[in-house]
């Protein structure tokens, strides 16, 4: 994937994330949120859904490196739950369902 564009990238994972966990919601951390990725930069995602739990996943897809936390819908109750409320004041959002 080296030689698409960073939206092209960005574009194809948004699709894989959503074939394979169905989130209302994904959510962009760390440094790719923050504009400051680097090389070896992987791609912190916080997807929102129909979960039973939280819990974390980590893959590979396509040379790029997935950190995936599934976030279950009925944690956000009246606000953000803590792992989403460090990217809220950036503009993490990759997609959201509607």
């Amino acid at each position: 994937m080296s030689t698409e564009s960073v939206d092209t990238i960005r574009a194809v994972i948004v699709s894989h994330v959503q074939e394979k966990h169905s989130p209302h919601i994904i959510l962009l951390g760390g440094s790719r949120a923050l504009g400051e990725p680097h090389e070896t930069s992987d791609w912190d995602l916080y997807l929102i859904g129909d979960y039973q739990k939280r819990t974390s996943a980590a893959e590979n897809f396509r040379g790029q490196h997935l950190d995936i936390s599934l976030v279950p819908l009925k944690e956000l109750g009246e606000g953000p739950p803590p792992v989403v409320a460090h990217v809220e004041h950036r503009p993490p959002r990759l997609h959201v369902d509607q």
